[in-house]
């Protein structure tokens, strides 16, 4: 499944992990923060990052940003939130 999305400068993701899913996340535009467990990288325009079947994440602090997401699994039903939005 690929997924595009537009964040708003500034804005952040709740800190989240899929049970049942990886993800790779590809920056289109603009550079975003991305957490993958412990660490954080501020990935570029053309960059991407991955994300591990159960690893925490979060993306965020967005500077006018387009990424695109790709995950092994159409729907994911187990995800938990570990923070609020």
């Amino acid at each position: 499944m690929v997924a595009g999305a537009t964040f708003a400068k500034g804005s952040l993701l709740s800190l989240q992990k899929h049970h049942h899913r990886s993800e790779h996340w590809i920056v289109v535009r603009g550079t975003a923060l991305m957490t993958v467990g412990e660490s954080e990288k501020m990935v570029h325009e053309s960059e991407s990052i991955y994300i591990p079947i159960g690893a925490m994440r979060r993306l965020g602090k967005f500077l006018i940003s387009q990424v695109l997401g790709r995950s092994d699994k159409m729907f994911d039903q187990k995800t938990d939130r570990c923070e609020p939005r």
